[in-house]
């Protein structure tokens, strides 16, 4: 790869990098203004370590046990098409 190619990739992924912040700075904005619901995590819930008292990240459950986010992404399927899932990064930029 040429160097002004690959210049061209630092540019590309630094402005993705920067759209990617900005639509996280205006979406926790949003959300901070009551704009957008507050974050409730989706495929975790929080709770305490009961051996040494820590908050931790459990796997929220399906109906017959399976991990949450496993049986979803079963139902997305290879088209990535998740329901309810929020879009979270900026579109990619072209150089």
């Amino acid at each position: 790869m040429s160097s002004v190619r690959g210049m061209e990739w630092v540019a590309t992924d630094s402005r993705l990098k920067s759209a990617n912040e900005e639509k996280q700075r205006n979406t926790r904005k949003l959300r901070a203004e009551g704009k957008l619901p507050s974050h409730e995590p989706r495929w975790f819930s929080a709770g305490r370590d009961d051996d040494c008292g820590e908050r931790t990240w459990y796997p929220r459950r399906a109906e017959d046990g399976e991990v949450l986010f496993w049986s979803e992404r079963e139902k997305a399927g290879e088209k990535g098409e998740w329901d309810g899932v929020d879009h979270i990064f900026a579109e990619d930029v072209e150089a």
